[in-house]
C-alpha cells in the first residue's frame, strides 16, 4: 500500500488542484469528467485522515481538496 508518510502529499496535491480549478469552471468539469474517479476514490482514503487528524492542527487543511472530492462524488 501508499506509504502513511506520502499520504498528505497527495492531499496537498489535489488541494491545490481544487484552487487551481475553482478559478476555472470549464476545466474543472472536464477535470472531473477525465481524473473524477480516481480523485473521489482518494478523497474516500483520505477524509477521515484530514478531518480527524490533519485539521486539528490547520482547520482549513486541504479545504480545497475536499470541495474537488465530493464534488466528483456527485
Amino acid at each position: 500500500g501508499v506509504q502513511t508518510c506520502a499520504l498528505p502529499i497527495f492531499a496537498v496535491s489535489y488541494d491545490k488542484l481544487g484552487f487551481i480549478l475553482k478559478h476555472d469552471e470549464d476545466l474543472e468539469k472536464r477535470v472531473l469528467e477525465w481524473h473524477g474517479e480516481d480523485i473521489e476514490e482518494m478523497w474516500v482514503m483520505l477524509s477521515s485522515l484530514v478531518k480527524n487528524k490533519w485539521r486539528q492542527r490547520n482547520p482549513k487543511y486541504a479545504i480545497e481538496f475536499e470541495r474537488l472530492g465530493k464534488k466528483a462524488m456527485s
